[in-house]
């Protein structure tokens, strides 16, 4: 019964208060709307929508839906106001004024991309950020409304701007393209060739990663900076060529690294030498210049051992090349042996020569490496030295600019000595730049500290060298000539011949005999270079303590400086009495 008079009652509101309001009863005619513009402009917008729902085929159909989206403006609802202006171009296509609605759909989209970027910077906005899915929407819908056309041409290139924005940067270089190519007589074509290098310079990864967006974003910078010199991002043009100048010599020259590391050299020395003939100005190109000579004296000493390790490879296949046709196991010796005497005698002599050869290689490594060894030391001192040389100009240019910064330089003084943000701002820019200056001295004193390690091992190892140079030269001219032969015997074999060069094994086998290493001592020469300034540091002692002089320590170091010291301090030739005296003989 309750549920009954509820129902009543709805029915009896709805038939009495919904006529008098307005809203339900009377028909919707487009002057009444009108009416409350001014009054209600929110409500106005609601009935001039509902007007249309009701009349669509209106004569003043499209007008209301105009004045819909005028109102929606002006209440800042500007996604409804789109939605309005899209009704009209897709129901009313003979619309008289179709260029005003799309520029105010442009306009519209401009608002949102503006919104989208202001909202970016906080951490909620970058979560959440409709306003950049409106943006892009509303541009699509522009460029479908009005292809080939300039608003069209307008609206693709912020079409491309917004996905770049919103870091698409994949869809934004299409965008670009479509700009080039689809609106070559636009006002936009410099626009566009700027976003699309740009769009592929923000996919750049990195000199380890693949370098096609390095390459497609230098391609199109280096269109913009011949197409329009005098174009307004050319400065920021210029910066970036060079930045992926770097980026690719710096990617080359890994690969070449990567090669060097697992000792390809002669691979390595292509892809340095590609460095040097494509980036010649650049950073990397000086260090593949100094590895360059290092490195063919290490491909030079690997070329007579090149010979050995192609026997080893050619010994191993020719062996299984007639092994198999003998498919037994060695278990199955019972069985009959398919081979005839003559391709057993070859495979046995076969057999012998692989263990031969495979001692040749053996021996070849440890040789090869013994020169190798010294080399790498060199590379690395070399490379440190680069690496230096880069840090220290890199802290001159640090250095410059800290010392603007504590002028403080900027462009209005008067304005930076009256403001007092201007002058906090220096301060913290002179924090940040010293952090610089220190960290680069740390590096250039860790990067020195290295090559006093590596210069020290480096001259053990070259003096070990030279002590056994005689012996080791007579072992790799052995090696060389026991390899000919072995390769004469390879051959023979290769060819199908039944008769061997050699008629014992032993002429090519190499002895258990191996170098033995005379190590340099040179701690013994250090000592004795160093015997006399010790002696001349007592002397300077006792002088001091009877004269009050000291030698400089530069002075007790230069030639014949023993001989001539002990007599000025000790014998006749007294004739130091102030430490002004000790520097004018030493000039002497």
């Amino acid at each position: 019964m309750k549920k009954l008079l509820f129902i009543i009652c709805l029915y009896l509101f709805f038939l009495i208060y919904l006529p008098q309001s307005g809203l339900a009863g009377e028909p919707i005619t487009y002057s009444a709307a009108e009416n409350l513009k001014a009054e209600n402009p929110a409500k106005a917008a609601a009935l001039f929508n509902k007007y249309v729902k009701e009349n669509p085929m209106a004569a003043d159909a499209a007008r209301a839906k105009y004045q819909e989206g005028i109102l929606y403006e002006a209440l800042g609802d500007y996604y409804k106001a789109y939605k309005a202006y899209q009704h009209i171009i897709e129901n009313f296509p003979l619309y008289p004024n179709q260029d005003d609605l799309l520029d105010r759909q442009y306009r519209i989209g401009n608002y949102y991309l503006m919104i989208a970027k202001q909202s970016s910077g906080s951490f909620i906005g970058k979560i959440i950020n409709p306003h950049q899915k409106r943006a892009i929407e509303i541009f699509k819908q522009v460029v479908e409304n009005a292809p080939f056309t300039k608003i069209g041409a307008k609206a693709q290139y912020r079409l491309g701007y917004a996905y770049m924005e919103t870091k698409q940067y994949l869809e934004a270089v299409t965008e670009f393209q479509i700009v080039i190519e689809k609106y070559p007589g636009s006002g936009y074509i410099d626009d566009a060739v700027y976003g699309l290098a740009n769009s592929y310079f923000l996919l750049v990864q990195g000199p380890e990663y693949d370098q096609f967006s390095t390459e497609k974003a230098l391609e199109y910078f280096n269109r913009y900076a011949s197409e329009f010199p005098h174009g307004k991002n050319n400065a920021d043009a210029q910066v970036k060529i060079n930045k992926l100048k770097q980026n690719l010599a710096k990617g080359l020259f890994l690969i070449g690294e990567f090669y060097e590391k697992n000792k390809r050299y002669e691979a390595a020395l292509i892809y340095y030498n590609e460095v040097e003939s494509l980036f010649p100005d650049s950073y990397y190109s000086e260090k593949s210049r100094s590895k360059r000579p290092v490195l063919e004296g290490i491909v030079e000493a690997l070329m007579p051992y090149k010979e050995i390790m192609r026997n080893y490879e050619d010994c191993i296949m020719l062996y299984y090349s007639i092994k198999v046709k003998d498919p037994r196991f060695p278990w199955e010796f019972w069985k009959k042996d398919p081979l005839t005497p003559k391709e057993r005698k070859r495979l046995e002599w076969a057999e012998q020569l692989v263990k031969a050869a495979k001692s040749h290689k053996k021996e070849a490594e440890q040789l090869f490496k013994t020169e190798e060894k010294i080399k790498s030391f060199e590379l690395k001192i070399r490379s440190l030295k680069d690496d230096i040389q880069h840090y220290k100009t890199q802290l001159k240019r640090e250095e410059a600019v800290y010392e603007q910064l504590q002028n403080g330089v900027v462009s209005d003084e008067k304005q930076a000595s009256e403001d007092s943000k201007i002058q906090d701002g220096l301060k913290r820019l002179q924090r940040k730049q010293r952090i610089k200056i220190r960290r680069l001295r740390k590096k250039i004193k860790s990067k020195e500290k290295e090559i006093i390690k590596l210069t020290a091992q480096f001259e053990q190892k070259q003096a070990d060298f030279n002590a056994n140079k005689q012996e080791y030269y007579a072992k790799r001219d052995a090696l060389i000539e026991k390899a000919q032969k072995l390769r004469v015997e390879v051959d023979l074999l290769v060819a199908g011949s039944d008769e061997f060069a050699l008629t014992d094994i032993n002429d090519i086998t190499l002895s258990d005999k191996k170098i033995k290493w005379k190590k340099a001592n040179l701690k013994q020469t250090q000592q004795k270079k160093e015997e006399k300034p010790e002696v001349l540091r007592r002397l300077a002692d006792e002088a001091a303590k009877e004269k009050k002089i000291i030698i400089p320590y530069e002075n007790q170091l230069r030639g014949g400086s023993f001989d001539y010291w002990w007599k000025v301090l000790v014998g006749e030739k007294e004739r130091v009495k102030t430490p002004s005296d000790a520097i004018q003989l030493y000039l002497k």
